[in-house]
């Protein structure tokens, strides 16, 4: 989400009004996709002892990060990976993975999507270890090329819906 840049008005609200919660290890926050949520990194020695924790936690240095927010998307065994063009880490690693489902991807190339209900399935919890280590470390440096290659069209993209906000501003309608 670039709404800082895009959106600077908009941002300063959003500021305004979030809450940041004293989270520790383990904890888990439950909510609908509908949550605007981002990733703010914290210490937590710091949260407990700071009074103006809003101001002070955007300007933490990535050195000092003691956690991260990890996040989970539940999505049943037979949601289909997206074909075409994209960044989805299964099949930036191996393409052929596309239109499949996501109990087929685990038993053609891993546990990309392991089983968490209504059992763990141990087989696919040992492997992970591999996803982690060797294959999700190649499909992120191939990310990272892909979002290189989308920035231009991203950035010409988000310049044509400011242009046409702007001239819906001037003509009087609603955005």
């Amino acid at each position: 989400c670039n709404i800082k840049n895009a959106a600077s008005h908009l941002h300063e609200k959003l500021e305004d009004v979030k809450r940041v919660y004293d989270l520790r290890a383990g904890d888990v926050i439950l909510h609908t996709r509908w949550l605007f949520h981002r990733t703010v990194p914290f210490e937590y020695d710091f949260i407990q002892k700071q009074k103006s924790l809003r101001n002070k936690i955007d300007k933490l240095s990535e050195d000092s990060l003691l956690y991260r927010r990890y996040s989970i998307r539940y999505s049943p065994g037979n949601a289909i990976l997206p074909k075409g063009y994209g960044t989805e880490l299964s099949l930036l690693h191996n393409p052929e993975l596309e239109g499949k489902t996501l109990d087929e991807v685990t038993g053609i190339d891993g546990p990309w999507y392991p089983q968490c209900w209504p059992a763990i399935d141990q087989n696919e919890l040992s492997g992970m270890k591999n996803i982690f280590q060797n294959k999700m470390v190649i499909a992120e440096e191939t990310r990272k090329h892909r979002m290189k290659e989308m920035a231009p069209f991203l950035q010409e993209m988000g310049r044509q819906k400011r242009k046409s906000q702007l001239d819906n501003v001037h003509q009087g309608k609603k955005i």
